[in-house]
């Protein structure tokens, strides 16, 4: 008993590096993010000025109304004020990593400037599987069970009479009296004892408790269990989804919104757009660049949160799992 016992503190102990290690992954990503957003958002205001300044050009010479100066200049304060939020945020989310970490809340921060995706080459059920087995909350679950297991196999033992021998041996010392028989020999003493159980109703009353105890603590591992199933289901659709964005707003939708806000300002230069279809082609690109970063950021997240539900790394987990 308490072997298992200690097996399930050690088991605890790991579940809780696991959930820091999760934190500092979590809050890390979206520190990144913040740092990504502010670099897009920036070079998002060099953008606008520069329209602004197209703007300027054609109303010198006849080809745009002053309304198209005011809306770029209203454009220019949106974004400036956007940027100001999250320079802003940036602080809080420096201080939560450095939290995480045990370091004062504005120590710098090294690391990637991006974030990167990584594919997911197990199936829903072979992630299952890798938590059934390697979850440390699980394991602690499993050695609870074994140890009142032996607890209950204790409590059932307490209907049997205890037997004890004894042997006992006792050092006298020179003989004091001469001619006294057997003095100063060093006596041997044997014993014998019988411990019965007589107290029925209080060692039936510890039975029941010890297999109660036991029923508590497997119904307890399945509910655990059914909660970390579904956290970890949840985990894999968000990451299944985060890893879908990041392929298609790479890949099509913002190379196609950098083309449309190309060929926009080529038409508003030519007098064939307006500047609000310029505006709402320079928002859409941003928008789509910063919903990139968020995916990012997320795939990120649900990635150490499927980590710490299997009990470690994935790729080594599952290659563990392979091992005969």
């Amino acid at each position: 008993m308490a072997f298992e016992r200690s097996e399930v503190k050690r088991q605890e102990f790991e579940a809780r590096r696991l959930a820091v290690e999760a934190e500092v992954r979590t809050a890390f990503c979206e520190f990144v993010y913040a740092e990504r957003a502010v670099d897009l958002v920036r070079q998002n205001l060099e953008l606008v000025r520069h329209m602004e300044e197209v703007a300027r050009i054609r109303y010198s010479t006849g080809g745009a109304d002053h309304p198209d100066i005011s809306r770029a200049q209203i454009e220019l304060g949106l974004v400036e004020d956007r940027l100001a939020t999250l320079v802003d945020r940036r602080g809080p989310l420096r201080a939560r990593v450095n939290a995480a970490l045990g370091r004062e809340p504005q120590a710098p921060l090294p690391g990637p400037k991006t974030l990167a995706a990584r594919e997911l080459h197990l199936d829903d059920d072979e992630v299952l599987a890798l938590l059934s087995r390697w979850n440390p909350e699980l394991r602690a679950g499993a050695h609870a069970i074994a140890a009142a297991v032996h607890a209950t196999d204790l409590a059932e033992k307490e209907r049997f009479p205890d037997f004890a021998i004894g042997l006992d041996y006792i050092s006298t010392g020179d003989a004091l009296s001469a001619g006294v028989p057997d003095s100063g020999k060093d006596p041997l003493l044997v014993s014998l004892s019988l411990d019965l159980p007589v107290q029925r109703a209080r060692i039936a009353a510890g039975v029941r408790e010890a297999r109660a105890n036991l029923r508590a603590e497997r119904l307890r591992r399945t509910e655990l269990e059914n909660t970390l199933v579904a956290r970890a289901a949840t985990a894999l659709s968000r990451l299944r989804d985060a890893t879908r964005k990041i392929a298609l707003y790479g890949a099509t939708l913002i190379p196609r919104a950098a083309d449309s806000l190309a060929a926009t300002e080529t038409a508003y230069r030519a007098g064939n757009a307006s500047f609000l279809d310029l505006v709402d082609a320079e928002r859409l690109l941003l928008e789509f660049q910063l919903e990139q970063q968020r995916a990012l950021a997320d795939h990120g997240r649900d990635w150490a949160e499927l980590e710490r539900l299997i009990g470690g790394v994935l790729e080594a987990v599952a290659t563990l799992e392979e091992t005969p």
